[in-house]
């Protein structure tokens, strides 16, 4: 079974027993390529933070638009993370990353309700009322 994949370039793929733990080498392959790959995509993390926060600004009157703004933070403090390189700040990264899709899924929830909610009320308006 194949645990996983280095660049081809760089490593063969590794293919260890499943019930096995490793070595302490195929760790430090792994760690390096985690923090590799979250080096590469900090640009966009960053850049997408500053998309939030801009975004979060101009809706600022509903809560949307705090919420945008706290998603755009936790993107630049995760690309902030990654770009650093030391082994626990991948960790770290992937920590923000988990609340910046914690918090997505919510905002997605609420407009999903929202959207329920203004389909019943315009199809309560649409049944006659008699007289």
């Amino acid at each position: 079974m194949l645990l996983f994949s280095s660049h081809p370039n760089t490593f063969p793929a590794m293919e260890t027993d499943p019930d096995s733990r490793g070595t302490a080498a195929d760790a430090y392959l792994l760690l390096d390529d985690l923090k590799e790959t979250a080096q590469d995509m900090a640009g966009w993390l960053r850049f997408l933070g500053i998309i939030y926060i801009a975004s979060g600004v101009l809706t600022l009157i509903f809560i949307v638009g705090a919420l945008n703004i706290w998603m755009g933070v936790l993107l630049i403090r995760a690309a902030r993370a990654a770009r650093s390189g030391y082994d626990r700040s991948v960790n770290t990264a992937l920590e923000k990353l988990k609340m910046f899709f914690v918090v997505q899924m919510m905002v997605i929830l609420i407009f999903i309700a929202l959207a329920v909610f203004v389909v019943m009320l315009m199809g309560a308006s649409l049944i006659p009322v008699p007289f």
